[in-house]
């Protein structure tokens, strides 16, 4: 799924600001954020990828 979207300025900071504070690219801020926020559906994705 490619996700295409726009956030707010704010977010956008704390995007930016991760991105540099912690060397990720955007692709890996974004994911990184949903795997912590998300824990169950992320371990349920992860799951179902592997066939389990």
């Amino acid at each position: 799924m490619q996700l295409n979207t726009r956030i707010t300025p704010e977010l956008d900071g704390v995007l930016a600001a991760a991105m540099e504070q912690r060397g990720l690219s955007k692709r890996d801020a974004v994911e990184e954020a949903l795997r912590v926020a998300y824990p169950e559906e992320w371990q349920a994705v992860e799951r179902r990828s592997r066939g389990l």
